[in-house]
């Protein structure tokens, strides 16, 4: 194959590496991911030894790109470790206080848009986990919608759910000193 095609086949690619990303709990960053990684293939086409086993290379940078975005993610959650988050609407709410407010786990994380302590609380679950818990709790998504999308039995994912959201919980007292509500 010449260079032409590989990168045609790497174009026909992006919906794998999106489903890949989605799969991996980057939902809302899918898609960019996915372009990046598209980019990052093509720039390094040359490192490609046998173009039989492209997807394998491109998963890996794929990988790598995800592991870059979450130690950014990381670097930027410890420079400001704050239990402050900002609603859609600009709002800044005090997470503390919104769940000392008799709210739950749910409510807090469907007004909220930015947070360094929630990705930080988020990213005390497995990615599959942390992904089904954002699609549930922060989008508001039916469990059968989440099952269809990520290929998987609608119990499996109710079993998923309820396992993280427990995590959530716990972990919810060791990161902001307080212990949520659970309902």
């Amino acid at each position: 194959m010449d260079i032409i095609e590989l990168r045609n086949e790497i174009y026909c690619r992006r919906d794998m590496l999106i489903r890949y990303f989605v799969r991996k709990g980057m939902r809302d960053e899918a898609e960019d991911m996915a372009s990046r990684t598209m980019i990052k293939a093509v720039e390094n086409i040359e490192g490609l030894r046998d173009e039989d086993k492209l997807e394998n290379w491109l998963m890996r940078i794929a990988a790598n790109e995800r592991n870059g975005r979450i130690r950014e993610m990381v670097r930027e959650e410890k420079r400001v470790c704050s239990r402050f988050a900002r609603t859609e609407s600009g709002e800044e709410i005090d997470l503390v206080e919104e769940v000392a407010a008799e709210k739950t786990l749910e409510e807090v994380f469907q007004g909220i848009t930015d947070s360094t302590n929630v990705i930080r609380l988020l990213y005390t679950l497995p990615p599959l986990e942390r992904a089904i818990f954002l699609m549930r709790a922060y989008e508001g998504r039916k469990y059968r919608e989440i099952a269809e999308d990520l290929n998987i039995n609608i119990n499996t994912v109710k079993s998923i759910y309820s396992r993280g959201r427990k995590k959530l919980l716990k972990n919810y007292e060791k990161i902001f000193g307080e212990e949520a509500r659970d309902e």
